[in-house]
């Protein structure tokens, strides 16, 4: 998040050190740890004015180092794992959760009452763990909202609001937050969206109240778009706050921007892994706001069950549910003030950020 005035006081951008790893500690004394945060204003590319392909941020291109150009981009499953939907439950808690005091930080918070759009590929209430948590939404490639062939946007919902369920030890961050799915993408066949249909979703999601918003895609060659610009510029205007995945083309290291990532007021995710290092395949850059775990991410899958995966998509709603505990917490705050939180709560190993994962220094 770049330039934010929170009552008189702007988030400074930065000079860039070294640094590795990460930690956030929302509210103070209760740690939630995997989150660091950093601030600086992008680079931003002269904007187009026609749509642009879109690609999912998991993992799948990251390995190979693609860029994901196609116009039918690849959705689905990390390349990294296997998957079936409608399959079991895992019993252990997930590693990203351990590190969290949960119940403490429940008796805070818990996303009750607060809308979060998840834009993406649908989310299956199917699932026992968001059948009661899909409040609404919309599809702009036909079919249902609350259905999703591809199995993306049902992990990025579990991963912020998934409801306990006896057997497991996977549940949401925000275990009472309402989703809101937009499947702006991932259509039966040719039916695939683009930063079209992303911008319609925006539009759609902040029209409905929704408070924060998660994205956990990007345009393909990393290509600027007006009409996507304009849809998010107008969201932060009205108060949600965007929280969107860097992308996985991190491999070689080299700095970049992605989009909407890199607009302004959008706090941009990068991927941590166990060990609190930058997963190899996070992308880098200026842009990067915030990074939290997104290797081995437990989470829900359309029909039943869950499974793991890997990639910035999983690390943006890990974010999203803890903007949404904050918002619970402080109704009245801006998105502006819940991105300061947790960047003047981050513990910092040095100085400043660095373009991998940002301030944070993590401890378990």
């Amino acid at each position: 998040m770049r330039g934010l005035n929170v009552a008189g006081r702007t988030a400074r951008t930065r000079s860039r050190t070294s640094g590795t790893r990460a930690l956030q500690r929302v509210f103070g004394v209760l740690a939630v740890t995997g989150v660091c945060v950093a601030s600086a204003p992008p680079a931003l590319s002269a904007p187009t004015d026609t749509t642009t392909p879109t690609r999912l941020a998991d993992s799948r291109d990251s390995a190979s180092g693609g860029s994901g150009s196609s116009d039918a981009p690849e959705f689905g499953l990390s390349a990294s794992t296997e998957c079936a939907f409608g399959g079991n439950v895992i019993k252990s808690t997930p590693w990203s959760l351990q590190r969290i005091l949960l119940d403490q930080l429940w008796e805070q918070a818990t996303g009750k009452d607060v809308k979060v759009a998840v834009i993406d590929t649908g989310v299956d209430s199917s699932n026992k763990q968001l059948s009661s948590a899909v409040s609404g939404g919309k599809s702009y490639v036909g079919g249902s909202a609350t259905k999703d062939i591809e199995g993306h946007g049902t992990r990025v919902a579990g991963i912020i609001g998934a409801r306990p369920l006896k057997g497991t030890g996977f549940v949401g961050i925000a275990p009472e937050a309402e989703i809101l799915s937009y499947r702006y993408t991932g259509g039966e066949g040719e039916k695939q969206g683009n930063s079209g249909t992303m911008s319609q979703a925006i539009a759609a999601a902040v029209t409905a109240g929704a408070k924060i918003i998660n994205i956990s895609s990007d345009t393909a060659n990393k290509e600027d778009n007006d009409g996507l610009r304009r849809a998010v510029a107008n969201a932060v205007k009205a108060g949600a706050l965007i929280v969107a995945a860097a992308g996985n083309d991190g491999a070689d290291g080299k700095p970049a921007n992605t989009y909407p990532a890199a607009y302004p007021g959008v706090l941009a995710v990068a991927a941590s892994d166990r060990n609190d290092e930058r997963a190899f395949f996070s992308q880098a850059g200026d842009m990067v706001d915030v990074a939290a775990p997104g290797v081995g991410m437990v989470s829900t899958v359309p029909e039943g069950g869950q499974c793991t995966a890997d990639g910035t998509s999983f690390a943006a709603p890990y974010v999203a549910g803890v903007a949404a505990l904050l918002k619970q917490k402080n109704p009245d705050w801006t998105a502006a003030q819940i991105a300061t939180r947790i960047e003047e709560t981050a513990q910092r190993p040095g100085r400043g950020p660095n373009q991998y994962i940002g301030w944070a220094w993590s401890t378990r």
